[in-house]
């Protein structure tokens, strides 16, 4: 289960107590104790739209992106890495991390709470997502830069045909093996995966590296593993 009332489960009283704390609408009224409620009150505060408009307006501006894109691109879940590909900056996070609770920015915390699994994911709960949804705003558009002319005038042809043969060999190898995962909760590699093959393969563009774009060196990894975990 993944609504609010069940992910506090996995997360302290003392780590409830800083969301709330975090929310900017302190006043002298006292303050829960028992966990129960606590959730109780920071629920009510996170569904109320004036208070949600309010914390929103708190946010950087990359707060805002991180949040917008958890909210309508990953349903509700913390992607870093395809959040990183796409901005070109990190998930906000704060600088010193532990293995469980206090990972991310206090204020922009609030929204997020551990799911229990294999390793510990933040998500939004999914009773507090359908509320905030409508409230929050659309992510920029992805858009990729494109040049209708090499500025050398020279262009390399790379036959990618000649390669798929060995390349889906080694695919199913890695099948075979149970080395080809993918997240299950956003079905994204991990980059470490992307690294790993991206030597293994025919990558047209590992080359292509004087543009700081290190995730042009993996595409065809990329695309080979998309096409096998819709097809399984």
């Amino acid at each position: 289960m993944t609504n609010f009332n069940d992910l506090i489960d996995n997360i302290t009283v003392n780590e409830l107590k800083k969301r709330l704390k975090a929310l900017p609408i302190l006043n002298s009224a006292a303050k829960p104790t028992r966990k129960a409620d606590i959730a109780k009150l920071l629920f009510s505060n996170l569904s109320d739209k004036k208070i949600l408009t309010t914390l929103y307006k708190t946010l950087t501006p990359h707060q805002k992106l991180a949040l917008q894109e958890s909210v309508h691109n990953y349903n509700g879940y913390i992607d870093e890495f395809s959040f990183s590909s796409k901005y070109k900056q990190p998930f906000p996070t704060n600088t010193s991390k532990t293995a469980y609770t206090g990972r991310y920015d206090s204020i922009f915390s609030v929204f997020f709470y551990p799911e229990r699994g294999i390793t510990y994911s933040y998500r939004i709960p999914q009773d507090l997502l359908t509320i905030i949804k409508p409230h929050i705003e659309l992510p920029p558009t992805f858009k990729l830069e494109t040049v209708t002319q090499l500025e050398d005038d020279t262009l390399e042809v790379n036959t990618s045909i000649n390669h798929i043969e060995n390349d889906f060999n080694i695919f199913l190898n890695m099948m075979k093996l149970n080395k080809l995962k993918v997240s299950a909760k956003t079905g994204l590699p991990s980059k470490a995966l992307l690294d790993n093959l991206s030597i293994q393969v025919n990558e047209p563009y590992n080359k292509v590296t004087n543009n700081g774009d290190i995730h042009l060196t993996s595409i065809c990894s990329f695309g080979w593993i998309q096409i096998l975990s819709t097809s399984t």
